[in-house]
């Protein structure tokens, strides 16, 4: 055992070598016979009795002879059952552990593969004999507790590419994390994301103007050409050297994202067996270095198209008058100086997401996805009284109350399937003749306020307006988008009248102010701001929200300064800014909260 022991190339065995070698050497016998003896403990024996070890025997080895099929097979066979006994004991322990774990406790091993991350080094949690946590080390690089919300999804990921207004891209990237899980690139005015989500359940989006299936994102620095040919010829070359596979991938993106009635049945899937390219047209803009040589959307389309032609075998068109009526594939391509992007835009044959999402109205006011961003900085909670002063168009209430629809139903679906629970019983039914009794309180409340008609899940919208014009249009929008008597639409004067509320009584206030371009002038406005905003602080409760689109922000920023209470506090609290741009016009989103309440005002 010692001979064997010196042999084995382990800590222990070369300690133990010297020992052994030095017993050897007061051997006193033949120094063949030792050689033998020692031959398979590695260690190599002079004729005069010292020793040294050997790293490989001097003896040659014997070739080892081929069995025959059968014992091979007879091998293979106890392998297998070896196998089979090592998996099912495999299995008994994995059993057994799970018995000892208290339930609802997950290990940190399961809690890593729930998150996707089995490479990831992970201890196990230790527990007392009550079944709590004692410690947690989990190694990771993100957070394995947050999973990601079950959608159906995908083989591969695609790229995508969500365009909207400058100053918007913050919003956007927060309701993409908010809804998928997902991590955004957010640029001014563009949000970049990866993503294996079915891309038509990406028409939630609310903040989001287009959404592209990106093919191309290459940064502007490589591209070279000092003339309007050399420039196209080369974001051609570029466009073409993605290969064919990505640009089939965001075609059958866009496909998916088609509705029923365009997606051909099966019987015309037989008839129809042969391929037919489909027909395409390149809408292309230039910016920035680009237009400065002279380069033209129609010549870097023109010269796309063609790359793309002998690339795919897909038939070009001419560019349309109008690309939203155009009934093949429309590819997007934006060169400027920061990069060139190219890629199919989504949902075009609904009209684009916000005619697929109903969200276009009959007369038009502010932009929809900019009035949602305002309804959403608001955060609007159950039981909330929300006015618009200055209501337009309504568009401001409509995009609130369809948010608040949504959420309601989502949360009406999780309150069935807990109620539906036999232990919960009992709790929900208090809970219910609770809810009931603060319900009538507050329907009273309403009542004596004239607001009953516009109760939504708890949540009155309000608004109202000088012109009456421009009531009656917000009140054909408001039937139109199927929110009669859920948004109340009323004819007021801010400046002569006020609004028609108690003090304290409103919960949040979101306005859209005018500018003084198109339906005021400046003098108008100077008027306006004032009256609007000490009607604000005297109808809103202490902590209530407002939250305020105006193009003069200087004119808010110094009326909010100069209010304060006789003490000398201020009544106002700016809790955010935010800047946008509205086609040509520079314009500013203000949250504010009512901090104190001054009596004067009353």
């Amino acid at each position: 055992s010692h001979l064997a022991m010196a042999a084995q190339p382990s800590h222990r065995a070369r300690n133990e070598k010297p020992m052994i070698l030095s017993f050897l050497s007061e051997l006193r016998s033949d120094g063949k016979c030792m050689s033998d003896i020692v031959r398979n403990a590695g260690v190599s024996v002079a004729a005069n009795g010292s020793s040294k070890p050997a790293l490989a025997s001097s003896a040659p080895r014997k070739k080892k002879r081929k069995r025959s099929g059968k014992a091979n097979g007879s091998a293979t066979t106890k392998l297998k059952a070896n196998s089979k006994i090592i998996k099912e004991n495999g299995r008994k322990k994995k059993k057994r552990r799970r018995q000892s774990e208290p339930l609802g406790v997950p290990s940190a091993k399961s809690e890593v593969r729930k998150a996707g991350k089995s490479d990831v080094k992970a201890k196990r949690k230790r527990r007392a004999g009550d079944g709590k946590i004692v410690e947690t080390k989990v190694e990771a690089k993100a957070e394995c507790t947050k999973t990601r919300p079950e959608f159906p999804r995908m083989k591969r990921s695609q790229s995508y590419l969500a365009t909207c207004g400058r100053g918007m891209s913050g919003i956007v990237a927060g309701e993409i994390r908010k809804r998928y899980g997902i991590q955004p690139e957010a640029n001014d005015g563009r949000v970049f994301f990866d993503t294996d989500i079915v891309p038509r359940l990406l028409g939630e989006l609310r903040s989001v103007e287009r959404l592209i299936a990106l093919v191309v994102r290459h940064p502007g620095e490589k591209i070279f050409g000092d003339s309007p040919a050399t420039l196209s010829q080369s974001l051609a070359t570029i466009c073409a050297k993605r290969g064919k596979k990505p640009w089939d991938r965001a075609l059958k993106c866009q496909r998916k994202c088609a509705s029923k009635l365009t997606k051909p049945g099966k019987k015309e899937k037989k008839e129809n067996s042969e391929y037919r390219p489909p027909n395409f047209t390149v809408n292309a803009k230039c910016s920035g270095y680009y237009k400065q040589v002279g380069l033209k959307g129609r010549e870097a389309g023109k010269a796309i198209g063609e790359a793309l032609r002998d690339l795919l075998g897909w038939k070009p068109d001419p560019p349309p008058f109008d690309f939203a009526t155009y009934e093949g594939v429309e590819i997007y391509v934006h060169a400027n100086d920061r990069e060139l992007l190219a890629g199919l835009p989504l949902f075009r044959e609904q009209g684009g997401l916000l005619a697929m999402n109903g969200r276009s109205l009959t007369f038009p006011g502010l932009r929809p996805t900019t009035a949602w961003a305002i309804g959403d900085l608001a955060k609007i909670e159950p039981g909330d009284v929300v006015v618009d002063p200055t209501a337009g168009m309504g568009t401001l209430l409509i995009e609130a109350a369809r948010d608040q629809i949504k959420k309601s139903s989502l949360s009406s679906k999780k309150h069935e399937t807990h109620q539906n629970d036999p232990k919960n019983k009992k709790k929900t039914a208090k809970k219910s003749q609770a809810k009931k009794k603060s319900k009538r309180k507050r329907e009273s409340a309403q009542v004596r306020n004239g607001a009953a008609s516009g109760s939504l899940g708890g949540i009155t919208f309000i608004g109202g307006d000088c012109n009456p014009t421009n009531v009656f249009n917000a009140r054909t929008n408001i039937q139109g988008a199927g929110l009669r008597g859920k948004v109340e639409m009323k004819h007021w004067d801010v400046i002569k009248t006020g609004l028609p509320m108690d003090n304290g009584h409103v919960d949040k206030i979101i306005a859209d102010l005018p500018f003084g371009h198109r339906h005021s002038d400046k003098e108008y406005v100077k008027v306006l701001y004032p009256e609007v905003l000490s009607e604000s602080e005297r109808v809103l409760r202490i902590g209530g929200t407002a939250v305020f689109l105006t193009s003069e922000i200087s004119l808010l920023l110094s009326l909010i300064e100069e209010r304060k209470s006789a003490e000398g506090k201020a009544v106002w609290k700016i809790n955010q800014r935010l800047p946008l741009k509205l086609g040509y016009i520079h314009a500013d989103v203000i949250i504010i909260r009512k901090a104190i309440d001054d009596p004067s005002t009353r």
